[in-house]
């Protein structure tokens, strides 16, 4: 993850974090036990974070990557939004006391939020949760709210002005999805005053660039400072400003998923819109291919299967099966072929090819299918009358179920992996 070197510019911008004030000592650099001299300091800000909150891919890569890095030697900080939705599992998690009742002004929209702070499973990595309730109280992690933009400013903020409270000089910060897109601007411009920043490199990476942030002019004003005159608003689209495209014109590096996508998201068929913005960057785009956490998805060892298996020995698998056809209350043979899917239930995933398929292999074969997830109606629909026609060999679990994402994975003889 070398980042070469850059000179960032400052703007000349000297607010002081609101009313707030901030007493640090600039000769302390990085709070916590010395470095290696290879290693880094990371970042790291995303939306969603498996275990804890997940809709797709983006939560798993964030809930492993900082762990890996961490193994690596490196000091890698994740931050994320505390959503009501997360409920107990984060009960344990302690207060930050350095980052409490923080004021924040969004243009006209006066926030606090207040830090808590855990570690990630199975790890030393400390996860910053973002206590705003005002802001992160919803039944969804993303919702189609007026203020949804202000959502994911404040968790931007807040994790820039953490590490100034904490004085961890980031390296690195690793930015993910349009959720995070403005942090590289914010970097030269709101934060450029702040020497603590002078040597910071920014990372976007792309998940799904079918997603990119997209708000009217007017939230222009709630970014704040002078990043408005560096901002790059589409004119086609009535002045509205795309947070992704954004992180990809201000951010360092831009990486996404796999070499494959990368040279796709540069295409105008598959870029939705920033195609070209991709293609301008002289670096171009490096695609880092996602892998499977060995640790987390191995039948032989996973937390949440009660009977085992391997390569070697696939007794547990048949075990398995049968309890989750018991748990889902299908009546059907352990001998009936299971086929299973956990996605996001979404366009770019191909669930179109399902529409006519399914349903004709459903009525002319012995098989049971099980379907977890969420997303656009028209899928949701189909799956739910899938269930409907056929109730005694199809399961639909609307939304999203670590344990049972696991069980459909080891349980099923197919499995439909929807990219």
């Amino acid at each position: 993850m070398a980042v070469d070197d850059c000179q960032l510019t400052a703007r000349g911008n000297r607010e002081r974090l609101g009313s707030s004030s901030l007493t640090v000592n600039r000769q302390v650099l990085l709070s916590g036990s010395p470095r290696t001299p290879s290693s880094m300091r990371i970042c790291f800000i995303a939306s969603e974070v498996a275990p804890f909150a997940k809709t797709g891919g983006l939560a798993d890569v964030a809930g492993v990557l900082p762990r890996h890095l961490r193994n690596q030697g490196h000091d890698v900080r994740v931050f994320m939004p505390l959503y009501s939705s997360i409920g107990s599992t984060v009960a344990h998690a302690a207060p930050v006391p350095s980052a409490q009742a923080i004021p924040l002004q969004l243009g006209a929209h006066f926030y606090r939020f207040s830090i808590l702070e855990m570690q990630l499973p199975d790890s030393s990595v400390p996860l910053y949760l973002v206590h705003c309730p005002e802001a992160y109280d919803r039944p969804t992690i993303y919702t189609q709210g007026v203020d949804e933009h202000l959502r994911f400013l404040i968790l931007q903020r807040a994790a820039l002005e953490t590490c100034q409270r904490l004085t961890f000089a980031p390296d690195i910060v690793h930015c993910n999805d349009w959720h995070t897109g403005l942090v590289p601007l914010m970097l030269k411009s709101l934060y450029a005053w702040d020497g603590l920043f002078a040597k910071t490199k920014s990372v976007m990476s792309i998940h799904n660039i079918g997603y990119q942030g997209i708000f009217g002019p007017h939230t222009i004003y709630d970014i704040g400072g002078e990043t408005r005159w560096l901002l790059a608003p589409d004119t086609a689209g009535g002045g509205a400003i795309n947070w992704l495209r954004e992180g990809v014109r201000q951010a360092h590096r831009v990486t996404t998923v796999s070499p494959t996508y990368a040279q796709e998201i540069c295409t105008p068929l598959g870029g939705h819109g920033i195609d070209g913005d991709l293609r301008a960057r002289a670096d171009g785009v490096v695609g880092i291919l996602n892998g499977v956490d060995y640790h987390e998805w191995n039948p032989a060892t996973d937390r949440y299967l009660k009977h085992h298996y391997s390569a070697e020995n696939l007794s547990g698998k048949a075990a398995t099966k049968r309890s989750l056809l018991h748990w889902l209350n299908l009546p059907v043979a352990n001998e009936t072929p299971l086929v299973g899917v956990v996605s996001r239930l979404v366009v770019q995933k191909g669930f179109d090819l399902l529409l006519d398929t399914l349903p004709e292999i459903m009525a002319t074969r012995d098989l049971a299918f099980v379907a977890l997830g969420s997303g656009e109606w028209r899928y949701e629909d189909f799956l739910i009358r899938l269930q409907s026609r056929f109730p005694d060999r199809v399961v639909f679990h609307r939304g999203y179920h670590d344990e049972l994402s696991h069980l459909i994975e080891a349980a099923s003889d197919m499995f439909l992996m929807p990219s």
